[in-house]
């Protein structure tokens, strides 16, 4: 075997450089184990976000939700879908819940009626209001301003479905004001002749509803029952009959109580009757005496006097 001789000194920096391998060697498989532990632990760690990642996204899948600390814009948008969990709550000045109601706007804009409003199909609404036999219901529509009416057109009403108020026959009208009266003749002389029936003048009035006594004659509405009476005192001269009645219109209408004294002495007789006008009736009182000369009236306000009032 060939024995190779060296034939000088080593070179300085090739004795450095074997002086290094050893430790060069380990660091070499230090690295090598580092990668070898390094990847695989990197890897499995990356695998375990990803997994980590999957199953939230598999828990919220069903629980999405949206959470802002800014006010949203959303100008393409056509609309906001919700569950039954949607609420608001109210954080201060300023807070609103804003819907676009321009679609709904618009077609209530395209109805021909004002004020409340029953919509019967598309397009169309009711606002007069009628009333059945049994009910109210809406018939109608007229386009007018303000709210609808309520017109009672041929109900069938009667007392007991009037919740004890008497109810208006149909086509007819109800009272829209009471007639009243009160008068005297404010203990006035009247000189009342013999023989014949003479209209009582009474001037004072202790009060007339609706103002339809006049010229000692009362002229009620139509419509109603009316209740007359009257009273009148004659200071007779001598005895002779006393007679008082209720004209209406010019004509004897009902007749009181007849009256006769022995002698001479004050005589009071008095009538009272129902009739129900119509609405140009004219009523009066009237006193009869049968002596042989003219009588007068006497005595104070509370003997003479007549009233009448609508029932």
């Amino acid at each position: 075997m060939a024995t190779m001789r060296s034939t000088g000194a080593i070179p300085a920096d090739l004795i450095a450089t074997l002086t290094k391998l050893p430790r060069l060697q380990t660091q070499l498989r230090d690295l090598s184990q580092d990668v070898a532990i390094g990847i695989p632990e990197a890897v499995a760690e990356a695998l375990d976000k990803a997994t980590d990642a999957l199953e939230i996204a598999e828990e919220t899948k069903t629980q999405q939700f949206l959470l802002l600390s800014v006010t949203p814009s959303l100008p393409n948008a056509r609309g906001l879908t919700v569950g039954t969990g949607l609420a608001t709550t109210d954080s201060g000045p300023g807070n609103a819940f804003q819907l676009r109601l321009q679609a709904f706007l618009a077609a209530l804009s395209q109805l021909t009626g004002n004020g409340i409003v029953a919509k019967t199909a598309s397009g169309a609404e009711l606002r007069a209001i009628q009333a059945g036999s049994s009910r109210i219901e809406v018939m109608y529509g007229d386009g007018a301003d303000g709210n609808p009416s309520i017109d009672i057109d041929e109900p069938s009403l009667d007392l007991g479905s009037m919740g004890g108020l008497l109810g208006v026959s149909q086509g007819g009208t109800g009272v829209t004001v009471l007639s009243a009266f009160s008068a005297h003749n404010n203990a006035v002389l009247q000189t009342i002749p013999a023989g014949a029936f003479t209209k009582v003048n009474l001037s004072t009035e202790l009060f007339d509803l609706n103002g339809d006594f006049a010229s000692s004659a009362w002229t009620p509405p139509a419509g109603r029952p009316v209740l007359i009476q009257g009273s009148v005192l004659l200071a007779m001269t001598e005895a002779a009959p006393v007679d008082v009645a209720i004209y209406k219109n010019g004509v004897i209408f009902k007749a009181g109580g007849n009256a006769e004294r022995a002698s001479a002495s004050s005589v009071r007789v008095a009538v009272s009757c129902m009739d129900v006008p119509d609405g140009d009736d004219v009523y009066d009182l009237r006193v009869y005496h049968g002596a042989s000369g003219a009588q007068g009236t006497s005595g104070a306000p509370a003997n003479t006097w007549m009233s009448g009032s609508m029932l």
